[in-house]
């Protein structure tokens, strides 16, 4: 499991787990000394109530100011809950002698399928629960006969494997409904490139990991001329099909370049390279106008450089890419006149 969102449910189930087997296993050790009148019952009581303190530390600690630095580690401390839980029926068990019926062994079987999201190590631990068992099960012969007890065994790991096979579909479509609204959030509906969040998500990625490696970090700003002349004098539908071309000459031209491209807004484009693609930006730059050119279409573009271990994020490069490209439009406007913008033109320069 290594979605956030999965290691949620994991969080979740741990604080409520501790909750419950806190306030369970009070009342089965209350229970085992006052009305159980197995020998020994004192020694299993002693290790639920031992098992119900730790539980109930646990839970507050989660809660509280640790929670964070208990939580970085779910899936281990689930897995420690579930320890903890399967010892105690064979404390009970070495205890007093009676291995059958054994509904301790019985329930930890299930809960651990019900409680325990990673199916893997689910079966892992029921599978040493089982082990155990059978074990003690030698050890100690239950009076219904071996073969009584591994049907009852048989019988909780089916519904344990049901409740796992359950839980593992659940998760999963959850999990792919998780990945759909995210895409849905992240993504440009007319162009399928990453859109204004997904952009900013990868920017930061990208920034981050250039500042613990030392890498450059370039921001090209790419905004497409005539958009407004398309959309009054060809219809909206055109303008549309102008910013699809134009996306799938920036996807493909920055594709085996190894560059991020995504759809700011409108007709606003940003490309960014981290490391190695920087030091061929101008090159990268150059090839984004000539494609745009052969599509007829012209673009004012502007870039930043700089090192991510002197910005505290992307938006600085942003920012002055935007700048760059603007006096990229007026610098082209002067030397072309006013009616640049008239309409989608050419540039391969």
């Amino acid at each position: 499991m290594s979605s956030v969102a999965d290691r949620a449910v994991v969080q979740d189930r741990l604080d409520i787990t501790l909750a419950l087997a806190s306030a369970l296993f009070t009342v089965t050790a209350v229970v085992q000394l006052t009305a159980d009148p197995a020998p020994a019952v004192w020694i299993p009581s002693v290790v639920a109530l031992v098992t119900a303190a730790v539980f109930a530390i646990g839970c507050v600690l989660v809660r509280g100011r640790h929670g964070q630095f208990l939580l970085r580690r779910p899936m281990l401390w689930s897995a420690g809950v579930a320890a903890l839980v399967g010892i105690n029926p064979f404390a009970y068990m070495l205890a007093t002698g009676i291995t059958y019926p054994a509904i301790g062994a019985l329930l930890t079987i299930v809960a651990i399928a019900a409680l325990f999201p990673a199916w893997r190590v689910a079966a892992a631990i029921i599978l040493g629960v089982n082990v155990c068992w059978l074990v003690t099960a030698v050890a100690i012969p239950p009076e219904p006969g071996l073969p009584t007890l591994l049907v009852q065994m048989a019988k909780a790991d089916a519904l344990a494997a049901m409740i796992m096979l359950t839980w593992e579909r659940t998760r999963s479509r959850v999990a792919g409904a998780n990945e759909l609204v995210r895409q849905l959030a992240v993504v440009d509906d007319l162009t399928g490139l990453p859109n204004r969040r997904g952009l900013l998500e990868r920017a930061t990625e990208l920034v981050d990991d250039a500042r613990r490696t030392g890498a450059p970090v370039a921001v090209g700003f790419v905004d497409i001329d005539g958009l407004k002349s398309v959309n009054d004098h060809a219809g909206h539908a055109a303008g549309d099909d102008m910013i699809r071309r134009a996306a799938q000459c920036l996807a493909t031209t920055t594709v085996s370049s190894g560059l991020f491209v995504a759809r700011l807004a409108g007709d606003e484009f940003v490309v960014i390279g981290v490391g190695d693609p920087v030091l061929r930006w101008s090159d990268h730059l150059v090839a984004v106008r000539g494609a745009l050119a052969r599509q007829g279409i012209s673009a004012s573009i502007g870039s930043a450089i700089g090192d991510a271990r002197e910005i505290d994020s992307v938006d600085r490069l942003l920012s002055e890419a935007d700048w760059a490209m603007m006096a990229d439009k007026r610098s082209r406007r002067s030397v072309s006149g006013p009616e640049r913008d008239d309409g989608p033109q050419a540039s391969p320069s």
